[in-house]
């Protein structure tokens, strides 16, 4: 794959090994969080992962719904997204297996661009 440049669209781990930029589709994301969720309804810290993710991604997906993907207007949510990161992500352990296990799909931040799936 080497001279491949690029980005990566997808939705499975399976390419996270893929040596390029990648986006991960926000609809598929949703829809196992919220699979999960209703599967385990009493995982606390589970939900509080949740109301973080949600926090973060309706005023994104909001603003792409308005103004579509332009870097303008999605530049102001890069502060938040860090922050997402450092607190949620980068580095931390959890108790919940369900946070334990879709964590990781939020991948590395500096590897990932987060995308509402229209490109």
């Amino acid at each position: 794959m080497s001279g491949i440049g690029g980005w990566e669209w997808r939705d499975h781990t399976r390419y996270d090994s893929l040596p390029c930029q990648q986006q991960k589709c926000w609809v598929h994301l949703i829809r196992d969080l919220n699979e999960d969720l209703w599967k385990s309804p009493w995982d606390v810290e589970f939900e509080n992962f949740i109301v973080e993710v949600r926090s973060l991604i309706l005023p994104i997906i909001a603003t792409t719904d308005k103004y579509g993907l332009k870097r303008h207007h999605l530049q102001k949510f890069k502060s938040n997204v860090e922050a997402f990161y450092k607190q949620l992500i980068t580095g931390k352990t959890y108790k919940s297996e369900l946070v334990t296990h879709r964590s990781p799909k939020f991948g590395v931040k500096s590897e990932m661009a987060l995308s509402s799936g229209s490109a």
